[in-house]
């Protein structure tokens, strides 16, 4: 693609006669290099098994100027099923010169999308029952930039069709000597820049921490979390802080695996349930185990004596900081027969959450049954 004062005016395939000695070029990662390891890992690529090119996006998400430089971040979308998907972003995050892992997962709404079927660059690719759309970040990105930036002549890669190079795909980083020959190349770029300009403005932007919190249609996400990432954080920091917070509803997650999503650095901060982790450690239970405190005061005991053993699991198993232990609303229970006393709840399939609500459900002579949140009113 040939781009002339922000305009796309041609496009060619050999560049010998356009190509001129002063010209610099940029090799930027892409997403395309994870898809082979992806593959090996058992995820299906749709786009390369159907021959097409995978679906991008333009957002709504703002990038981070830098001087004449800025627009919309571009994505590409690939459906990955829903078990599948903290897989896929373990396997992702290991190529961070290759955009990393994905920078949204499920509702295109929420980053600017209003119709999955019609991509702006690439091939529509169908999100079939039991699979999610997940986004990465895309080297179509700065061909926005450049557009805003009106240069007189930028040659880019027509979307969908890459460079291809010797760096070995399984390469974390450049190797040293790679490290060493970019560095060089892009120090003697500034030097000449800061030649010509004589000054160099930093780019003045704000830390954006990403968050997930609990269900958006319930108290503590409409009421606390929402407001605190979206106005008190800003308003704190006096704008050098701001929240960018997504409900676990809202991007489609069961919240079973959203500790895995802020090990692998999918999201800063989270909102979440302790019986939610405690399949994969037990320990995470026993602040919130089932019947156990029946009062506000008790709880608050509990939480604060098992405060230490929380934090140090979390640090050990998820490398996160656990910063607080506040109560969920009281529980509404949801019965399609009438339940006025505990042996009422024997032979019930019963939907738990947790461990020892499980357990509770069995010693009640009831069938414990593990369904996401969302899934309770159909399923009764």
């Amino acid at each position: 693609n040939i781009y002339r004062d922000g305009l796309l005016a041609e496009q060619r395939q050999n560049l010998s006669q356009l190509w001129q000695e002063d010209y610099v070029s940029f090799a930027l990662g892409c997403s395309f290099t994870f898809e082979h390891a992806a593959m090996h890992a058992g995820i299906r690529m749709w786009h390369i098994e159907n021959n097409t090119t995978v679906p991008m996006f333009q957002t709504n998400i703002d990038c981070v100027p830098a001087g004449r430089f800025s627009g919309k971040m571009v994505v590409s979308m690939r459906a990955i099923p829903t078990h599948q998907v903290d897989q896929v972003i373990a396997i992702s995050d290991r190529y961070p010169l290759a955009h990393g892992a994905p920078i949204h997962i499920g509702t295109p709404a929420e980053i600017g999308i209003p119709d999955i079927n019609q991509p702006q660059w690439g091939d529509p690719a169908p999100v079939d029952d039991g699979h999610i759309p997940v986004f990465w970040a895309c080297g179509v990105t700065p061909q926005n930039a450049m557009r805003n930036a009106h240069i007189p002549v930028v040659i880019t890669h027509k979307p969908g069709c890459m460079l291809i190079t010797d760096i070995d795909e399984y390469a974390k980083t450049p190797s040293s000597k790679i490290r060493e020959r970019i560095m060089k190349k892009t120090l003697t770029i500034m030097a000449a820049a800061l030649a010509l300009s004589g000054t160099f403005v930093a780019a003045d932007s704000p830390v954006v921490l990403k968050a997930v919190g609990t269900w958006s249609s319930l108290t503590n996400f409409k009421k606390h979390e929402g407001p605190f990432f979206n106005q008190r954080l800003p308003e704190a920091s006096g704008g050098q802080i701001v929240g960018d917070i997504k409900s676990q509803s809202g991007l489609g997650l069961k919240g079973f695996e959203i500790m895995r999503l802020v090990k692998n650095g999918v999201f800063d901060f989270a909102f979440g349930l302790l019986g939610y982790v405690a399949a994969e450690n037990a320990i995470f239970e026993g602040a919130d185990l089932s019947s156990v405190t029946q009062d506000i005061e008790t709880e608050r005991k509990v939480a604060e004596a098992y405060f230490p053993t929380l934090e140090k699991a979390f640090e050990e198993i998820y490398n996160a900081k656990l910063l607080m232990l506040y109560p969920f609303p009281s529980q509404t229970l949801l019965c399609n027969a009438e339940i006025n006393s505990i042996g009422d709840l024997s032979g019930k399939k019963i939907r738990v959450y947790a461990t020892t609500l499980g357990d509770f459900v069995e010693g009640a002579s009831g069938t414990s049954v593990t369904v996401p949140f969302g899934e309770v009113i159909p399923a009764l």
